[in-house]
C-alpha cells in the first residue's frame, strides 16, 4: 500500500491507521461534529480565477458510498494544496471545517460544504474501495422546468 501525510499548520500531526478506525460518512455531515474523519476519492478539481489572478481551489469529494460534497481551499490555503491534490487519488482527511452549502451555484446536493484550514491533515492512501466516480441523472423536465435545485445533482 503507496502511502504519504501531509501536515498543513503548526505543529499539530496525527497517525492513522485504515483498519482501525471508524471513518465517518459524507451523507452524515451535518456541522453539528467536532472532528470528521473521512476516506475519500478526489472525482474533480479545479481553480477558480479571481480579478487580482490568486483564486481559489475547489474540488468534488467522494466516499465510498457514492456520496459527494464540495470541498474549498481559500487563497490563503491556495499554494500549499495545490500542488498535494489529484483528481482521482484517494486521501484519508481530518481537522476540516463545514459551512452551509448557500452559494448562487449548488455543485453538489449536500447542505453543507467543507473548507480546508490550518489543522487539516490529508494522508494519500491507496483504496480500491472508492469507485472512480458514481452517476446520478436529474428528471429532463425538473431541469426544464427549474425544480433542480443544483447545477449536478451526482456527477
Amino acid at each position: 500500500m503507496k502511502s504519504s501525510e501531509v501536515n498543513c499548520g503548526s505543529s499539530f500531526s496525527s497517525s492513522f491507521k485504515i483498519m482501525a478506525r471508524n471513518f465517518d460518512s459524507i451523507k452524515d455531515i451535518d456541522g453539528t461534529q467536532e472532528t470528521l474523519h473521512l476516506v475519500i476519492r478526489i472525482i474533480d478539481l479545479w481553480v477558480v480565477p479571481t480579478r487580482d489572478y490568486s483564486g481559489h481551489l475547489e474540488m468534488v469529494i467522494m466516499d465510498s458510498n457514492g456520496d459527494k460534497i464540495l470541498f474549498m481551499a481559500r487563497k490563503d490555503q491556495f499554494d500549499t494544496w495545490y500542488a498535494m491534490l489529484r483528481e482521482g487519488s484517494t486521501y484519508i482527511m481530518n481537522n476540516f471545517r463545514t459551512v452551509p452549502n448557500d452559494g448562487q451555484y449548488k455543485i453538489c446536493n449536500h447542505a453543507l460544504k467543507l473548507l480546508f484550514t490550518g489543522e487539516t491533515t490529508l494522508k494519500t492512501q491507496d483504496l480500491l474501495d472508492i469507485a472512480n466516480n458514481v452517476y446520478g441523472f436529474m428528471n429532463f423536465e425538473d431541469i426544464l422546468t427549474k425544480r433542480a435545485k443544483f447545477l449536478c445533482v451526482n456527477w
